[in-house]
Protein backbone atom coordinates (compact mmCIF):
# COMPACT_ATOMS: atom_id res chain seq x y z
CA UNK A 1 0.00 0.00 0.00
CA UNK A 2 1.05 3.55 -0.60
CA UNK A 3 0.17 6.22 1.94
CA UNK A 4 0.51 9.97 2.05
CA UNK A 5 0.49 12.13 5.17
CA UNK A 6 -0.98 15.63 5.20
CA UNK A 7 -0.86 17.07 8.68
CA UNK A 8 -2.55 14.42 10.83
CA UNK A 9 -4.42 12.68 7.98
CA UNK A 10 -3.12 9.47 6.39
CA UNK A 11 -4.77 8.26 3.18
CA UNK A 12 -4.11 5.26 0.95
CA UNK A 13 -3.15 6.39 -2.57
CA UNK A 14 -2.50 3.00 -4.16
CA UNK A 15 -1.41 -0.58 -3.68
CA UNK A 16 0.58 -3.25 -5.51
CA UNK A 17 0.70 -7.05 -5.39
CA UNK A 18 4.29 -8.09 -4.71
CA UNK A 19 3.50 -11.81 -4.70
CA UNK A 20 3.95 -12.40 -0.96
CA UNK A 21 2.97 -10.85 2.33
CA UNK A 22 4.87 -7.63 2.95
CA UNK A 23 6.53 -7.67 6.38
CA UNK A 24 8.79 -4.59 6.16
CA UNK A 25 9.62 -1.75 3.79
CA UNK A 26 12.53 0.67 3.33
CA UNK A 27 12.27 3.60 0.92
CA UNK A 28 15.39 4.99 -0.76
CA UNK A 29 14.71 7.73 -3.28
CA UNK A 30 12.05 6.43 -5.68
CA UNK A 31 12.52 2.73 -4.83
CA UNK A 32 10.76 0.80 -2.07
CA UNK A 33 12.54 -2.35 -0.87
CA UNK A 34 9.78 -4.65 0.37
CA UNK A 35 10.51 -7.71 2.54
CA UNK A 36 8.07 -10.32 1.23
CA UNK A 37 7.08 -13.24 3.45
CA UNK A 38 7.82 -16.42 1.50
CA UNK A 39 9.08 -14.61 -1.63
CA UNK A 40 12.25 -12.91 -0.34
CA UNK A 41 11.96 -9.28 -1.35
CA UNK A 42 10.55 -7.04 -4.07
CA UNK A 43 11.82 -3.78 -5.52
CA UNK A 44 9.02 -1.33 -6.24
CA UNK A 45 9.32 1.80 -8.37
CA UNK A 46 7.39 4.55 -6.55
CA UNK A 47 8.47 7.47 -8.77
CA UNK A 48 4.97 8.13 -10.18
CA UNK A 49 2.36 9.18 -7.61
CA UNK A 50 -0.30 6.46 -7.30
CA UNK A 51 1.23 4.23 -10.04
CA UNK A 52 3.75 1.91 -8.36
CA UNK A 53 5.33 -0.93 -10.34
CA UNK A 54 7.44 -3.94 -9.38
CA UNK A 55 10.92 -3.69 -10.89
Amino acid sequence: MNFTSTGMTIAQIGSIDTGGGATDVKVVGTTAYVADQGDGFALVNISVYGKSSVI
